[in-house]
């Protein structure tokens, strides 16, 4: 098959990039040609060539944004995909409108939240300009089911990450000068509010001196959780090593994993490439969160705000290495076992053949 993933992506490297690049390889390695639209000079953009997937510089800025419309025709209409799956919200409208303009079916939408849409889109997203709606996880699925997607339009389909292999992992304890047996608890993620870096830097109040607090990457709620670090003067417990291209390097190099999001999670990439580096994980109740995290086998799965359940979590992985070595272990099979790129590149393969097939049945129908 000819595949389409359109991007419209923010510049950096996101969960929802790294999935369509995840996505890309997979299913080029199962023998189908995939293309990728995405913004010129972003992550994804250079990754897909990195990658060699056929990259075409498109973006759409604004889910009402059609400026894009013409390109996307004469894109769709001169390369006559079997398959076009769209990704991100600002990218719903435009391409398929354009596929219908372009007489072309085989329409796929992948939803990375767990929310379902109001009335008006929710009809255009699954019947007027789909063919099938994918949630990444069983939270996103039922959201869609509840919020009134038809469930012949409906599919699940898990995200999946390679098993990662970092180069050699940076001395973060002598970049920071801390002595060498610290424990590092780390978050690897954009700063904005929903992420819950706040509540994660007023838990370190709770949490066993032996251990510090490292946040990387770069986002508008940074000031404010510098801001608050100083005022709970933790310092010398929270460091902030800013965006890095080495992101995978780093987390190979912590000793537990945190992700405190306070919004509705679809399917992690960032846990799963954790998982993949056999870290073990506190997370908190948040949409997918608790698929991928068992809590007790692989990490801790904690309510969101609750500062005390999150520094117990942390400090029950921080005094035992033993158990965070089980744990890290148990996450690797089940990642392994569960969430690779293979897995989810054959699961949107029968989604994609069913559509084909769905179609052929419909030509012989109208041919007789």
């Amino acid at each position: 098959m000819k595949i389409l993933q359109a991007g419209s992506s923010l510049f950096n490297s996101g969960g929802i990039e790294r999935y369509i690049i995840h996505l890309a390889d997979g299913l080029t390695a199962r023998g189908h040609e995939v293309h990728i639209t995405a913004p010129s000079g972003s992550w994804l953009f250079k990754t897909a060539e990195e990658h060699h997937h056929k990259a075409f510089a498109l973006k759409v800025y604004n889910q009402h944004d059609l400026h894009t419309l013409g390109a996307y025709r004469r894109l769709i209409r001169r390369e006559r995909y079997d398959i076009i799956n769209t990704h991100f919200s600002r990218d719903y409208l435009v391409p398929g409108l354009a596929s219908r303009l372009e007489h072309r079916r085989g329409m796929v939408i992948h939803r990375h939240m767990p929310h379902c849409w109001p009335h008006i889109r929710r009809w255009m997203y699954s019947k007027a300009l789909y063919d099938k709606v994918v949630g990444v996880s069983h939270a996103v699925y039922n959201a869609l089911l509840e919020g009134g997607i038809p469930p012949e339009r409906l599919e699940m389909v898990y995200g999946g990450v390679e098993k990662v292999t970092p180069g050699p992992a940076p001395d973060i304890r002598g970049e920071l000068g801390i002595v060498p047996d610290t424990v590092l608890i780390g978050i690897v993620s954009r700063v904005i509010a929903q992420k819950g870096h706040r509540e994660l830097v007023q838990s370190m109040k709770y949490v066993d001196k032996r251990a510090v607090c490292v946040v990387v990457g770069d986002g508008n709620d940074l000031a404010t959780v510098k801001r608050i670090t100083a005022q709970e003067g933790l310092q010398d417990r929270v460091f902030f090593l800013g965006w890095r291209n080495d992101s995978d390097a780093i987390t190979s190099a912590l000793d537990i994993v945190v992700q405190p999001s306070l919004w509705e999670e679809a399917c992690s990439q960032a846990i799963l490439e954790a998982m993949s580096m056999a870290k073990p994980l506190v997370v908190t109740r948040s949409g997918g969160n608790a698929e991928l995290v068992q809590h007790g086998l692989n990490g801790y799965v904690v309510p969101k705000f609750d500062l005390q359940a999150m520094a117990d979590a942390l400090n029950r992985l921080t005094s035992d290495a033993n158990l965070r070595h089980t744990m890290g272990v148990a996450g690797l099979k089940r990642q392994q076992d569960q969430f690779t790129v293979e897995t989810m590149a054959q699961g949107m393969e029968r989604v994609y053949h069913s559509i084909v097939a769905a179609q052929g049945a419909l030509s012989q129908r109208v041919a007789s």
